[in-house]
């Protein structure tokens, strides 16, 4: 009994020394981790840039982009065109209407056509207006009438014009220096090619301008082309099968054989008097001419 309890004490004072040495080490751990980071020379962290900075409830104070106009070139060159397919009531008032539309607007009337074709009356036009009214002269023609379709467009030729001007300008450049070795010629086979050369320049500095004036013409004044119909009549059925087209062609050919006979007829009609008067003459010739030849006849025998 006496041995099992000293070996209980003996045990319990190794145990109690054993976690006073390890309470120890760690202090000593501590100690020295303490000392480490102390001697070490930590960077600072960086400075974050003002335009990442966040102010009240995490708002993004960010670079202002540009807006659309100053992003875009200051210079675009745009050809607008616009085709118009209409119907109206009264196809000839809206013609007028239309001419009418074009002048208002600053601009002119390219071509036009007015056309009637059994009892359907089609009027065509194109316009040229000024860029700048495109927008109010395309909504004025479609008030006009009833729109069966519209087909709007534009196409930036600016490359295409910086292109040209800047061919313009190299063949200008070379058109000095080929008059200034014309000058300094001193064989004339030498100045015949440089005047063949020259001529080959000339005719490409006026081809450039040529083109440039059109690109510029065509961005300054914008198209709008307006095919104009007259409404068709409720119960009229259009036919465009087979069937139709054959129908259509046989009443065209019996209205063509219509019109020329009466045609012929109306002529006729405005040609009988002269025409009478022409074989009234004949008659009275050829009678005088018989009278004349019997007299001849009875003097000789």
């Amino acid at each position: 009994m006496k041995r099992l309890i000293i070996a209980g004490i003996i045990c319990t004072g190794v145990l109690v020394l054993a976690a006073c040495a390890a309470r120890t080490a760690d202090e000593a751990t501590e100690a020295m981790a303490d000392m480490w980071v102390a001697d070490i020379d930590m960077p600072a962290p960086p400075a974050i840039p003002e335009s990442l900075a966040f102010t009240g409830y995490d708002a993004p104070v960010a670079t202002p982009l540009p807006s659309p106009a100053e992003a875009a070139s200051p210079a675009r060159m745009m050809i607008q065109r616009a085709y118009v397919n209409m119907e109206s009531d009264d196809v000839e008032q809206a013609s007028r209407d239309l001419r009418d539309v074009a002048l208002y607007f600053g601009g002119h009337i390219e071509q036009s056509r007015l056309t009637v074709f059994r009892e359907t009356t089609q009027f065509d036009i194109t316009m040229r207006v000024p860029v700048a009214y495109f927008d109010d002269a395309l909504h004025r023609v479609k008030d006009l009438g009833h729109v069966a379709s519209l087909n709007q467009s534009a196409a930036d030729v600016t490359a295409q014009f910086y292109d040209m001007s800047g061919r313009l300008e190299t063949r200008l450049i070379e058109e000095e220096r080929v008059l200034s070795l014309i000058e300094e010629a001193e064989y004339v086979w030498d100045l015949l090619a440089l005047e063949q050369r020259l001529g080959q320049i000339r005719t490409n500095i006026e081809l450039y301008r040529s083109r440039l004036a059109n690109l510029e013409n065509q961005a300054a004044m914008s198209t709008i082309t307006v095919f104009l119909r007259q409404t068709q009549e409720e119960g009229i059925v259009v036919a465009t099968g087979f069937g139709g087209r054959l129908s259509n062609a046989f009443g065209d050919s019996a209205n063509f054989i219509v019109t020329v006979f009466q045609g012929f007829v109306v002529f006729f009609a405005g040609a009988i008097i002269p025409l009478v008067a022409i074989a009234v003459l004949a008659l009275t010739a050829m009678k005088v001419t018989t009278i004349v030849i019997k007299r001849r006849r009875s003097a000789q025998f």
